[in-house]
């Protein structure tokens, strides 16, 4: 259960977003997770998305992507989505913990694959959950231009 007086903005940031894109693929940048103990990807797709729609969380030693690699679940699947054939206008999220990251061997740091059959309008965002200082809001990306509310 949540705390009924704090705002939504409080308990996420938006760490990287992969903008809207008319692309077969997409991705945001290499983001350090180290704020947060969780994050989540949102991806959504445009009327006539040329499907299937695959997405995939990748873990790397550095903000240039060294040594990347998928992120493996608690059972050691990758964290991505199943195929979705029919891909039009719909959202998808992929849920992942800290603890998923190889950080035994120096993975610190996350980004968001998108990838489609054809150029298809994509967006991605990965959010950090449950900061590890609040108001997460602070650790937002430099492209967040405004919090209301």
């Amino acid at each position: 259960m949540g705390f009924p007086n704090t705002k939504g903005s409080e308990q996420f940031a938006i760490l990287a977003s992969t903008g809207l894109l008319n692309a077969a693929t997409g991705q945001t940048t290499w983001v350090a997770l180290g704020n947060f103990h969780r994050m989540l990807a949102l991806i959504e797709t445009g009327a006539n998305a040329v499907g299937p729609l695959n997405a995939q969380l990748m873990q790397a030693q550095d903000a240039t992507g060294t040594g990347a690699k998928p992120i493996l679940g608690v059972n050691g699947t990758p964290k991505a989505l199943t195929p979705i054939a029919n891909a039009s206008s719909l959202q998808a999220l992929i849920d992942a913990a800290i603890e998923e990251l190889d950080t035994n061997n120096g993975y610190a740091f996350v980004q968001l694959q998108i990838a489609m059959a054809g150029a298809s309008l994509i967006s991605g965002l990965l959010l950090g959950i449950n900061a590890r200082f609040e108001p997460a809001n602070l650790l937002n990306a430099a492209t967040v231009a405004q919090i209301t509310g």
